[in-house]
């Protein structure tokens, strides 16, 4: 089966191989290569849980194709990281994000920072807001990224943007806003940003290198 469910970390697909008590499949070796779409007993309350209504065979080297619909819903690009569990009777393939195993840590920093310059201040990896602290956190805290952040972001671009911009998809809220992203062995890993509505907070190339070098940091941290 190949089921979604929507998450912060964008998504979940669970992948077993039929029965055959849905759809009877006389030739055993076929059997054991169909994917067929249902829901076991453990997950089956979960509303956000959606069948796709797509049926993929695997083939000799145990490979499956994610249709190219279900990639660009998900943002899943060429050559990102794919992480692999087991659950049950299926597989759990979710799109890794590296920028977690930081955890408590990166947390702990945001609020550094919001301590040392005022203005609210995220983690994040290359898709969405996963630690944030200050006075927007409650805004901020695993909203998904605008594309155009996400854009400047895998150029491995800083932001700088005392006017206002738009940082959040599904929010039209304009923030003055630093970024810097995190590099870690040459891929973006995440970004580290500070933002705020207040005016009155100054944001200049002196904020910004501060979040250079806070990015910078946490990079060091993933190659550890």
């Amino acid at each position: 089966m190949i089921l979604l469910r929507d998450s912060p970390q964008k998504f979940i697909l669970i992948i077993q191989e039929s029965t055959g008590k849905c759809n009877p499949v006389e030739n055993e070796a076929y059997r054991r290569h169909l994917i067929w779409i249902s829901y076991p007993k453990n997950i089956k309350e979960d509303k956000r849980m959606k069948a796709t209504g797509i049926v993929r065979r695997i083939d000799e080297l145990g490979r499956i194709v994610i249709p190219k619909e279900i990639r660009r819903v998900l943002h899943i690009r060429e050559g990102d990281p794919i992480e692999i569990f087991t659950d049950n009777d299926g597989v759990v393939l979710k799109k890794y994000a590296r920028i977690r195993e930081l955890g408590d840590y990166a947390d702990t920093y945001c609020q550094a920072l919001v301590g040392a310059l005022g203005f609210s201040a995220c983690v994040t990896d290359t898709e969405t807001i996963l630690f944030a602290a200050g006075p927007l956190k409650k805004q901020l805290q695993n909203a998904d990224l605008s594309e155009t952040f996400v854009n400047t972001m895998r150029k491995k671009q800083t932001v700088l943007s005392p006017e206002g911009y738009r940082l959040l998809d599904q929010d039209d809220t304009i923030f003055r806003l630093a970024s810097a992203p995190i590099i870690q062995s040459g891929d973006v890993n995440g970004s580290v940003l500070i933002c705020s509505l207040d005016e009155r907070l100054p944001l200049r190339e002196t904020e910004l290198s501060i979040i250079k070098t806070a990015a910078l940091y946490l990079g060091k941290q993933l190659g550890d």
